[in-house]
């Protein structure tokens, strides 16, 4: 298997479970991020919002639904309230 086809089978793969999930994003902030080693850094704020949107298209164009959290949603608490509120409406009365 030739490393294309690998990647096509490994994103048809993720593709199904992203449209099978919740997705959250986070809108870009302008406060600058720090390398942490795991996030993909850019250098100007303006990068992180072509990524930004870029990504977006890219959930669109696949089929895959997803949360948006507001760029003045910073408080971790606030964005975890968030995202549980969503998940218990989506199963609530699920077994």
């Amino acid at each position: 298997m030739s490393r294309l086809q690998q990647i096509r089978r490994e994103w048809a793969s993720l593709q199904s479970n992203m449209q099978k999930s919740i997705v959250f994003t986070c809108e870009p902030v302008e406060e600058p991020l720090h390398d942490d080693g795991e996030r993909s850094m850019r250098q100007t704020n303006k990068e992180w919002y072509d990524l930004h949107e870029t990504f977006l298209r890219l959930l669109k164009e696949m089929d895959v639904s997803f949360n948006l959290l507001s760029y003045s949603t910073t408080a971790l608490d606030e964005r975890v309230g968030i995202v549980l509120k969503i998940w218990e409406g989506q199963f609530n009365g699920c077994n």
